[in-house]
């Protein structure tokens, strides 16, 4: 798909493969957005303990 020569016009429908990967990416992110938090209210419990 990356050697496209032309501009999609209307609705793109995405192929269930598609689909399933922009799905894994979006809970990848999110995966790591709450790792940060954790990370960052670990560390300001630890900051508030000791």
């Amino acid at each position: 798909m990356k050697d496209l020569k032309f501009m999609p016009r209307g609705k793109v429908y995405l192929t269930p493969g598609q689909r399933q990967a922009r799905y894994i990416r979006m809970l990848e992110r999110w995966v790591v957005a709450l790792e940060g938090v954790c990370v960052t209210l670990m560390v300001l419990v630890y900051l508030l303990l000791f």
